[in-house]
């Protein structure tokens, strides 16, 4: 891979390191920034122009390309996870940070109607021909990978914003039934997706640009990290662990602010990792290292610290 020379040898490191073979090793992503305009945030400011936004994620890939460290150059393949809203029949404009999408359910007496998807909408046209087009320019030079799953918690912030977190004390019975349709939704748009993106030597590419094996999905629980733990048991993880069972392996995406839901978390079965996202402000998951290891167990961890 022309970004990448020596990936093979990455992704075997990363093979043995999640089913446990590595477990007295630390493998590193050194990723070099360009501090004034980080590759990500440059390049989603640049949606939805598909080309520009390659260009910068390039430009990236280019600063890190002599590293001989596990960092592999993977491009997010999405618009911005919440243009999945859009997808459903909101409005979606565009930012700093990709696509964002209205608030699709005002009324909470009427979210039967709109819980419907066509593979017409132009939201979710524009989805796919962002892969299309990431599956022609990638050739020997990058990975990428579908849009991030917004199930969940999530999916309930993307559909009702704010009011989300009210809404589980005030419809307890209507958001499972939304939670239970996104789950749906979010299974058969990974499966779409990946129709149009290779696997790699016999895994695939994930957001924090790694290798995970099979089908691996990656999930973020950022919602649940607002919340209780008594949340997360009652309106998370069934659905979590639903996605896990889908694609036979779950990768899970954690705020360091969210550490007090690690005992919770880790009772998920068949967890391939646990990425914790560290924050320069605290708490930061790198003081706590030995309390997390003592909660995790032999469930390989990554930090990514900035």
């Amino acid at each position: 891979m022309f970004y990448k020379p020596h990936i093979d040898v990455s992704v075997e490191r990363y093979r043995k390191l999640w089913v446990r073979e590595a477990q007295d090793r630390i493998l590193v992503k050194i990723d070099i920034q360009d501090p004034e305009n980080p590759t990500v945030m440059r390049a989603m400011a640049q949606v939805p122009d598909y080309k520009a936004m390659v260009d910068e994620w390039e430009k990236g890939f280019e600063l890190n390309r002599r590293v001989e460290d596990d960092n592999l150059p993977v491009v997010y393949g999405e618009l911005g996870g919440y243009i999945l809203g859009g997808f459903l029949g909101a409005d979606v404009s565009w930012g700093a940070g990709g696509a964002y999408s209205s608030k699709l359910i005002k009324d909470m007496g009427k979210y039967r109607e709109l819980m419907h998807f066509s593979e017409n909408n132009r939201y979710y046209r524009m989805q796919i021909d962002y892969l299309k087009y990431l599956s022609k320019r990638s050739q020997g030079k990058f990975g990428f990978t579908e849009m991030i799953t917004i199930d969940g918690l999530n999916f309930l912030d993307c559909v009702r914003h704010g009011d989300a977190y009210t809404d589980i004390y005030d419809y307890p019975n209507q958001i499972k039934a939304i939670m239970d349709f996104a789950s749906d939704l979010n299974i058969k748009l990974v499966k779409k997706q990946r129709k149009y993106i290779d696997t790699f030597n016999g895994g695939r590419f994930n957001f924090y640009q790694i290798w995970t094996p099979g089908e691996t999905i990656f999930i973020s629980v950022d919602a649940y990290g607002q919340c209780s733990a008594e949340v997360f048991e009652k309106f998370g993880r069934k659905y979590v662990q639903r996605m896990i069972d889908e694609f036979k392996g779950g990768w899970l995406h954690v705020h360091s602010d969210a550490m007090r839901l690690l005992p919770n978390y880790v009772r998920l079965e068949n967890l391939v990792a646990i990425g914790l996202e560290d924050w320069i402000k605290p708490p930061r998951a790198i003081d706590y290292i030995d309390g997390i290891v003592e909660i995790t167990g032999d469930i390989p961890l990554m930090i990514n610290i900035e």
